[in-house]
């Protein structure tokens, strides 16, 4: 395989002009993050975040799990969410169900 085909395989879509084929690795950040950089535009991103995204069928989980009376702590191995997400998120529900009152 020569270099050029290996940029065309990499998976990746650029930030600036969007464009899918052409993306080559291009180092990585601090915490270990794939860097890519578009070979047309030659902007530099990161491929994937490594920020978790969730949904709002995992918040209404965790607010029905604490209404049943379970430890944030059972929520969080239960659901696989951090107990300080968990934490946070039923701390927004008792204040958001306190100003409704």
């Amino acid at each position: 395989m020569d270099k050029e085909t290996v940029t065309e395989t990499l998976s990746g879509k650029c930030t600036k002009c969007f464009t899918v084929v052409l993306q080559r690795k291009s180092g990585k950040t601090s915490d270990g993050t794939q860097i890519m950089q578009c070979v047309p535009c030659g902007k530099r991103y990161v491929e994937k975040s490594k920020q978790n995204t969730y949904v709002q069928d995992d918040k209404e989980n965790v607010a029905l799990l604490h209404e049943e009376g379970n430890s944030s702590r059972f929520i969080s191995r239960k659901l696989g969410i951090p107990k300080s997400t968990v934490s946070r998120w039923v701390k927004q529900a008792t204040n958001s169900l306190e100003k409704e009152s």
